[in-house]
């Protein structure tokens, strides 16, 4: 049924994951100008709705920002010799 340990691990993976993203310039970029949007939310005193806007939009920009660079990463290991 429902195996506590592995939730657990995987939140452990998930955890790694953010870690390593967090190497890549243009990630922490992306994270710098999130912090400045949600404050620049609590200044103007957003809706409780546009705020979930808001955050369902900024999740959104870093989730693609890491598929991005996994996608770099792994054509860069494919072909080293193409780096623009």
């Amino acid at each position: 049924m429902f195996d506590f340990k592995k939730l657990i691990l995987s939140f452990g993976h998930a955890v790694n994951g953010v870690k390593a993203a967090m190497d890549d310039q243009s990630f922490r970029i992306q994270v710098v100008i999130g912090a400045v949007v949600f404050a620049l939310a609590f200044y103007f005193r957003l809706q409780k709705f546009e705020f979930l806007i808001l955050i369902l939009t900024v999740i959104s920009v870093l989730t693609l920002e890491m598929i991005n660079t996994s996608i770099e990463r792994i054509l860069d290991l494919l072909h080293p010799e193409k780096h623009p």
